[in-house]
Parts: C-alpha cells; structure tokens; sequence
C-alpha cells in the first residue's frame, strides 16, 4: 500500500468520522419526546425538562385527560332508553391541579396525555380473589 493511498484512506475516515460526530451532536440536541409534568394551582403546566411554568392556554390536553365531568360521574344508557348514573373511580378523572401527567412534546408544543396514578390502585383479580 502506497502513501498515498494511506492518506486517501486516512481521509476518507476522518471524513465519515465527522459526519458520524455532527449526526450524533444534532440528535443529543434534541429534547425529548416525552416528558413528566404536573398540573398546577392555576391549571398552568410545569415539565421537568421546561424551566417555567407553561400557562393553561399554552398547551394541549389529549380529550381523556381533559375530560370535564364536575362531579366524578357518568351516564351510561342502554337500547330501551334506561338510564343509570354511575360513579367514576378517582383513576378516570379529569386532571387537576396536583397531578402528575405524561407530556409529550411535538415540535414546540407541550400535549398532556394523561395522568399518573399510584400502582397500589391497581387490582389484579383471578377466579374472583384479588391479589395484592
């Protein structure tokens, strides 16, 4: 092998080593894409990768989330037009301020998807027995 193959060689490398490096630079420098929140006092938004509080007119709510049932319940209706109230479990409420949401971020906007609640609500049944 020739000199100056070697240097073709040698360029070539540092060539794709550079295009290598600036690839990775520009995808760490992307936030990411989901994000934990929580729901403040006054409705506004504060992420844990966003240093300020983002107001209530300022971001998304996923419809589920955002779900505004004043009073926790629901009707459900069957094909004789008989009606029942029921109540919803505290886990499908809309948010509220004190909640801890998931937030995914497209583009520059903040889109609540839902929110967190504590494992222990989570039953697991099997032949009719709960299991803890």
């Amino acid at each position: 092998m020739t000199t100056k193959q070697n240097n073709g060689e040698q360029a070539a490398m540092t060539k794709m080593a550079a295009v290598l490096m600036e690839k990775m630079r520009q995808i760490s420098d992307k936030p990411n894409v989901l994000d934990f929140g929580s729901i403040l006092d006054d409705y506004s938004l504060k992420t844990n990768s966003f240093p300020m509080p983002i107001p209530k007119g300022a971001y998304f709510v996923c419809r589920i989330a955002a779900l505004a049932n004043q009073e926790n319940w629901t009707m459900t209706t069957n094909s004789d037009s008989h009606a029942h109230m029921v109540p919803l479990p505290e886990s499908l409420t809309s948010i509220h301020p004190g909640d801890r949401v998931l937030v995914a971020w497209v583009d520059d906007d903040p889109v609540v998807i839902d929110k967190f609640v504590p494992a222990t609500i989570v039953e697991v049944k099997t032949n009719g027995r709960t299991i803890s």
